[in-house]
């Protein structure tokens, strides 16, 4: 009587302990997918933040001096701010 009695709580102990080991898998889970979730959340804001600076912000500046060949500055310069504000329009 005494060992069934032993036998049948060990096997208790075991369910709750499978069941505790089940809640923690779960659990650990939910985490991982609310990581994977805020890592996406954060680069679509970054994204976002990226897309609404103007472009003049994004691109280097081009200084013109002497010693750079390329005639076309003021020209790309123009083209540049009028492709920002398409942009904005769109």
């Amino acid at each position: 009587m005494e060992k069934e009695k032993s036998s049948l709580e060990s096997i208790k102990v075991q369910d709750e302990l499978m069941r505790k080991e089940a809640e923690d898998a779960d659990d650990i889970a939910t985490v991982e997918k609310e990581n994977a979730s805020l890592k996406l959340k954060n680069e679509l804001k970054v994204t976002t933040e990226i897309s609404r600076k103007p472009i003049d912000e994004k691109l280097p500046k081009v200084e013109a001096s002497a010693n750079l060949s390329f005639t076309g500055i003021e020209e790309m310069e123009l083209f540049l701010r009028k492709l920002d504000g398409e942009m904005k329009e769109a």
